[in-house]
Formats: structure tokens, C-alpha cells, sequence
């Protein structure tokens, strides 16, 4: 029995590397993407910085141009907005929120850095899965905290901590170690997972983690 539930959790934790060693993929490609921009001669990497410094400038006109055309109303929205960033509990959402407003009302796109343009002309397909991702987790979360906002201003907010959890990944773990606590498992095979979660969860998500760890040891 003791052998089953240590093949289990070797399991368990070949799993969670697995889950984790997935967007890795992305950070190697982008290590070798660098190391092949430093081998670049200085003329190569010039252009680069020159064509850069064109688009800024461009940028500069177009954002001179897209304030001027804004009407009152838009322009104050924009203002509340940027006022909103103080708020750092908040920052993240509103920044979202600003940048969504600001490409409704046609603001200019801010052009990349020399080393971004290189790695666009490369188009590497590991970069852009990950883009796309991206681009899809921002949409959906905006709809999500959307929805959060509008039910926050009409319904008192919950007081049980488990009900404030909105990190999906943390409630999946949340669920394998209650399923594991069922097959036997004790919490000192899964205090060896923690530091592998924890590196991916905010503070209150650990703390919850441990939580979860420390009850599963006394019982």
C-alpha cells in the first residue's frame, strides 16, 4: 500500500512538471532568439535601431493627432482612467481596461523595441502560439472581470477566502489535493509539490495552498 501511494505521488509530481515545464518551450526559443541578436554585427543592429527610431517618431505625430480628435467625453474617460492606475489593488484591471478604451478610439500602436522588430520578421511559430494565447486569455479575462465588477456593485462582497478565488490554476490544484487526500495521501508527500505551484501562484494563492497542506497533516 505504502509502495502504491509513493508511485502516486511520483506521479503527481512528473505531472506537475509536465504542466509547468510547457510554456519553458517558450522562454528556450526566446534565449536562443537573444543569443542570435548578440551575434548580430553592430551595422546589423543599427538598422535595426534606426528603423525603431523612425516608428517612434511616427508614433509621436499619430499620438499628438489621436489626442487632438478625441471630443470631451472620451478624453475625460481617459483621464478618470489614468487616475484609477494609482489604485494598485485595482492597477492591473484598470490598465487592461485603458488600453481596450484607448484601441476603441483608435490610439496609435506604440512600436516595438530593434530586438522585437528582428524577432517579428523571424516569425517564429513558438511566438506566435504564444501571442495567440495571450491574446485570448486577455479577452476572456476581461470579460471576466467585467462580470466581477458589475456583480461587486450591486452584491456584498464574499467573506469566505475560498470564494474570492478567481486563479483557475490554483483551484485545479486546490482539487487534486482534496481528490489525493481521498487516495491516502499525507501532507508531507505534497508539502514536495508546493515550491513547484507556488512559483506560478500569487501570495494569498500559497498561503491558501498551505492552508490546504497543514489541514491534511492533522488529520
Amino acid at each position: 500500500n505504502n509502495n502504491n501511494t509513493r508511485w502516486r505521488w511520483c506521479e503527481c509530481v512528473v505531472s506537475l512538471l509536465s504542466d509547468f515545464m510547457h510554456p519553458h518551450r517558450y522562454l528556450e526559443v526566446i534565449t536562443k532568439l537573444s543569443h542570435l541578436w548578440q551575434n548580430l554585427s553592430p551595422a546589423e543592429k543599427e538598422e535595426w535601431t534606426q528603423k525603431s527610431e523612425r516608428e517612434k517618431a511616427a508614433y509621436d505625430i499619430q499620438y499628438i493627432n489621436y489626442v487632438k480628435m478625441m471630443n470631451p467625453k472620451d478624453l475625460n474617460k481617459m483621464k478618470k482612467l489614468e487616475k484609477k492606475l494609482k489604485n494598485k489593488k485595482q492597477q492591473k484591471y484598470i490598465r487592461r481596461r485603458k488600453n481596450i478604451e484607448g484601441e476603441k478610439l483608435g490610439k496609435p500602436k506604440l512600436p516595438n523595441s530593434p530586438f522585437m522588430m528582428f524577432l517579428e520578421l523571424l516569425k517564429i511559430p513558438e511566438l506566435s502560439r504564444k501571442n495567440g494565447q495571450r491574446r485570448k486569455i486577455r479577452s476572456s479575462s476581461i470579460q471576466a472581470e467585467d462580470n466581477v465588477q458589475t456583480f461587486s456593485s450591486s452584491t456584498p462582497r464574499p467573506t469566505n477566502l475560498r470564494e474570492r478565488i478567481s486563479n483557475q490554476e490554483t483551484i485545479l490544484e486546490l482539487c487534486r489535493l482534496k481528490e489525493l487526500r481521498r487516495s491516502g495521501w499525507t501532507g508531507d508527500h505534497l508539502a514536495v509539490t508546493l515550491p513547484l505551484i507556488g512559483e506560478y501562484c500569487s501570495h494569498d494563492h500559497r498561503s491558501l495552498l498551505k492552508k490546504e497542506i497543514e489541514h491534511m497533516k492533522n488529520m
